[in-house]
């Protein structure tokens, strides 16, 4: 995993988090749910699951996530991926997180 050596700027533009459209609450959805939280506005993209497969090439051609995983969120070009250090990043932004 690589490390984000760089501060991103929410207020130059909205993250885009991309998850699948699910029933349930899956891991894009705790995502979404601490980013409305944190009253941190953002670009809701679910993604049906019909369309994955396709999306995924996307994902892995266009660099947003080589793995082609979801979620992932895009902030100013830089791809967030998984949902645990996606969570980590942005308490760490908001500074909320006591971690290491």
């Amino acid at each position: 995993m690589a490390v984000i050596k760089q501060s991103i700027n929410l207020s130059a533009t909205k993250p885009v988090v991309r998850y699948f459209n699910l029933p349930a609450i899956g891991r894009g959805e705790v995502v979404r749910l601490f980013l409305e939280e944190a009253g941190i506005e953002f670009v809701d993209d679910r993604i049906e699951l019909k369309d994955w497969p396709k999306l995924k090439q996307q994902f892995i051609e266009d660099g947003t996530n080589a793995a082609g995983h979801v979620p992932v969120v895009v902030v100013n070009g830089i791809s967030l991926t998984q949902h645990l250090p996606i969570l980590r990043y942005f308490s760490k932004l908001l500074g909320k997180y006591d971690g290491s």
